[in-house]
């Protein structure tokens, strides 16, 4: 009979003893898996923060290349100091071809900028008002810069309606020793170095 007891008492403490292992060791585990998931959370964001950085490095390169292939372009519609007679040349042919009669043609002192030269010229001519307004749609058009300011307009009577116009023309030309000097510093490509085509602005996308 004891021993019966004995046996059913360690049995007892036996299934105590398994029973307080798995309930602490469950717990244990619980706290581990727990600063687990936090360690994980917590990488899974430094990932999409990095990620993030990351695509706003690779637009903010992008919007810079934009930028200096619209800077590249700009610069093409600026002539040389040395072609001036070839511009201002051009712009009195536009004038002949719209049947505008130049009464004054004046290209006043150059004004240097930052890495450009403004050259106005004052310009007076008589047309009729259409003559006129296809004259100064021309010069919108021409391939380089030129800007109409200060347009005045004086009417005549008679059969032939004509207009007097007298305005400020300015170009504007690349300073030559500006451009010099931003010339050397650009980085020369080393010897036997492949150039990379530069993708188009509309390969890149305007935003």
């Amino acid at each position: 009979m004891r021993k019966r007891l004995l046996v059913i008492i360690i049995a007892v403490l036996g299934i105590a003893a398994s029973g307080l292992f798995y309930k602490y060791g469950l717990a244990e585990n619980k706290i581990k898996i727990h600063d687990l998931e936090e360690k994980h959370a917590a990488y899974i964001d430094s990932v999409n923060k990095a990620r993030t950085v990351a695509e706003r490095l690779d637009e903010m390169k992008r919007r810079l290349r934009i930028a200096e292939l619209q800077w590249e372009k700009a610069t093409e519609m600026l002539p040389r100091e040395k072609e001036i007679p070839d511009l201002l040349t051009s712009i009195t042919r536009v004038g002949a071809k719209n049947n505008v009669s130049f009464r004054l043609f004046q290209p006043n002192p150059m004004k240097p900028e930052d890495i450009y030269v403004s050259v106005p010229v004052r310009v007076a001519v008589s047309a009729t008002y259409h003559d006129l307004g296809g004259f100064l749609s021309a010069i919108g058009n021409l391939p380089r810069i030129v800007r109409v300011s200060g347009l005045k307009l004086v009417g005549s009577k008679g059969e032939n309606v004509s207009v007097t116009a007298d305005f400020l023309l300015t170009t504007y030309v690349l300073s030559e020793a500006k451009t010099r000097v931003a010339t050397r510093r650009k980085p020369r490509a080393t010897p036997g170095q492949s150039r990379r085509r530069e993708p188009s602005p509309t390969e890149l996308g305007e935003d």
